[in-house]
């Protein structure tokens, strides 16, 4: 992936909107793009607890579940964050 500064972190307040914001809250503009955040989310394991029976499957899931949190903070960035969250 190459890097021009579009994957950077989110910026700070008084800063350009982040282009991940805008595709944030355009995928959740859908119903498709909502479920599909949804389901990442929930694959990614950010909302369960895990108790892995050695170190590396710990650093694993605590990678997968990074990813999961970074995505709901993007979301709360976007003002979608509610609805990573309904049901149905």
């Amino acid at each position: 992936m190459p890097d021009d500064g579009r994957f950077r972190e989110m910026p700070e307040q008084g800063d350009a909107e982040s282009p991940l914001v805008r595709v944030m809250r355009e995928l959740a503009r859908d119903g498709e793009g909502l479920f599909f955040l949804q389901w990442l989310v929930a694959e990614s394991g950010a909302l369960k607890a895990e108790f892995p029976a050695d170190h590396a499957r710990a650093a694993y899931f605590e990678g997968k579940r990074e990813i999961g949190v970074r995505l709901v903070m993007l979301a709360q960035s976007a003002g979608v964050a509610g609805k990573l969250f309904e049901e149905g």
